[in-house]
């Protein structure tokens, strides 16, 4: 072993590293070092709010040693930034437990890369006035409030994610003969390939329009409380699909260490889980179902935001009450837009058979989606709505082709077909419910040559555009 555990003069636990001949602390005592030579030198408490950058962390002892001093004679409050390039240095960590005051790190609860994420315990650690942004239904508001701006970042770390996928994978096959042909010409490849591409794209066009909605929030404009969730859960789970698409293309390739692909199918798997994401988000989004489908409000139209404004209002949002009274725009004029593309059109007839199942429901519906198994079925349908509808409306700012647009909405029809059948399967639904479920299953309509022209012109035309650096 490269690093050996010993024992200092004072009785605290410390390594040495056989390699370079040296240990981590003095012989004479690794707390007694961490205290005298650092922690009190540092004099923290002739400074407020003092700020210290822990270089070669080591195994923690001068950051603790500078806590327990802060806690002792500090004003305000302490922030340590610690920095450590060795991560074998990291795990050896968390087999000693120091003898420092108030806190005792309990371990790593990840294993990947090198990342540090730990779990604690807290003993009788000191919380001052100081300490408390806010108290009371302010604390609950402002604590959820946080979580509608953080959910966001989820759904983007996807879409980068299963971009180097895709690319990598494209790459991959492309350049891969099989029988006399090139990979990427067996059929089945082409639609994996197809299906992949064009949900990165909604992905991308959803999150530059939910981006343009959460910058122009106000007191009276919420529809963020719509679409950030949507970011978060729906977005995330299309980026679980692509990669389930890229994956039986890429095959064992997909398993080597030299490949993101590895890397990126491990890290992706967590992202819609995250809290329980689909169902926690699905239970927000199923209360605005009302309010978006049948009662539309009148707002100013929202142009692409590029601009580098203050966004004040994330800081501001206000009391969490009244969710479900939320008002959305009328998502009719964006689908009609392009109501002339087939495919286009088959999902607005589907949109109407879902608006003919919500209506027969009635207010019995409340009391069905108290089972949750139900509430996610009729919410994975709901959120095909929205999804499509913001989509639309990037589309058209960015310019993107009726042909690719067509072929989406092919994809969105077989997407929205596949959750119908899962909904008709639940247990608690009534026969008129039944009958109005089955109107929701339809097929796309089927254009090859348009399907053969989007797959050259906009998916194989990447071929070795990008590579990721070793």
């Amino acid at each position: 072993m490269s690093i050996q555990p010993i024992v200092t003069d004072d009785g605290s636990p410390s390594f040495r590293n056989n390699n370079y001949d040296e240990a981590y602390h003095s012989k004479s005592g690794a707390i007694e070092e961490s205290f005298k030579k650092y922690a009190l030198p540092l004099k923290i408490w002739e400074k407020e709010n003092p700020v210290i950058y822990d270089v070669c962390f080591g195994i923690g002892y001068n950051a603790a040693a500078a806590i327990d001093v802060f806690l002792e004679k500090g004003k305000g409050e302490l922030k340590i930034y610690c920095y450590e390039n060795d991560p074998e240095i990291l795990k050896k960590a968390l087999e000693i437990n120091p003898e420092f005051k108030n806190y005792e790190l309990i371990k790593n609860v990840v294993d990947c890369n090198q990342q540090f994420v730990a779990e604690f315990a807290l003993h009788d650690y000191p919380i001052t006035d100081a300490d408390i942004l806010t108290r009371g239904p302010k604390a609950w508001d402002d604590m959820l409030n946080t979580i509608n701006i953080c959910k966001f970042n989820i759904g983007s770390g996807a879409t980068g994610i299963v971009t180097h996928s895709f690319y990598e994978a494209l790459n991959h096959a492309y350049h891969r003969n099989l029988y006399g042909n090139s990979v990427t010409e067996f059929a089945h490849v082409k639609r994996l390939f197809s299906d992949a591409w064009l949900r990165i794209m909604g992905m991308k066009l959803f999150g530059l329009r939910a981006t343009d909605y959460m910058r122009v929030a106000s007191e009276t404009d919420k529809r963020y409380m719509l679409f950030n969730p949507i970011m978060k859960m729906k977005v995330a789970i299309q980026g679980e699909k692509v990669h389930e698409h890229l994956f039986d293309i890429i095959a064992a390739k997909g398993f080597e260490k030299d490949m993101y692909f590895e890397q990126a199918v491990s890290e992706l798997v967590g992202f819609p889980k995250l809290e329980g994401t689909r169902h926690v988000n699905m239970a927000l989004i199923a209360k605005l179902i009302p309010s978006y489908m049948f009662m539309p409000g009148q707002f100013e139209e929202v142009g692409r935001i590029k601009d580098n404004r203050n966004d004040d209002f994330m800081f501001h949002q206000g009391k969490t009450s009244g969710y479900a009274k939320t008002k959305f725009h009328d998502y009719n004029p964006a689908y009609n837009s392009l109501a002339h593309l087939p495919n286009v059109k088959v999902f607005l007839e589907q949109i109407q058979a879902y608006k003919e199942f919500l209506m027969v429901s009635g207010t019995d519906i409340a009391k069905q989606m108290m089972n949750f198994d139900f509430l996610l079925g009729v919410g994975e349908l709901f959120t095909m709505v929205a999804y499509g509808h913001l989509i639309i409306e990037s589309a058209k700012m960015e310019g993107v082709s009726d042909a690719v647009m067509n072929q989406m909405f092919d994809l969105f029809v077989r997407d929205f077909s596949a959750y119908a059948v899962e909904l008709y399967g639940k247990p608690v639904n009534t026969d008129v419910q039944l009958e109005k479920i089955l109107k929701m299953i339809k097929r796309p309509v089927p254009m090859i040559e348009e399907f053969e022209k989007v797959l050259k012109d906009e998916v194989y035309s990447l071929v070795d555009v990008y590579k990721q650096n070793p």
